[in-house]
């Protein structure tokens, strides 16, 4: 398996500890820089041979008032670039 992040390389770290067995690896990735993702790619070949299934989880929050849902509009740009 392998796990990208952009920031917690603690956190990334510590799920590649808890998975079973081994050759897992872990790599730094920012979604919004297109040569951190071409290497990622290029790095998940070149580890793992190919990628089977990708997961996107990222994005960002803050409280806002729950009927105001313009004011997720910075969430949004996060999770779509």
């Amino acid at each position: 398996m392998a796990i990208g992040y952009n920031t917690g390389a603690e956190r990334a770290d510590t799920l590649r500890a808890s998975l079973p067995g081994g050759g897992h690896s872990i790599f730094a990735i920012a979604i919004d820089d297109p040569d951190s993702v071409r290497v990622a790619a290029l790095t998940v070949e070149a580890t793992h041979g190919r990628a089977d299934i990708l997961v996107n989880s990222a994005g960002t929050t803050r409280p806002v008032p729950h009927a105001n849902l313009d004011a997720l509009d910075e969430v949004a740009s996060v999770n779509v670039v």
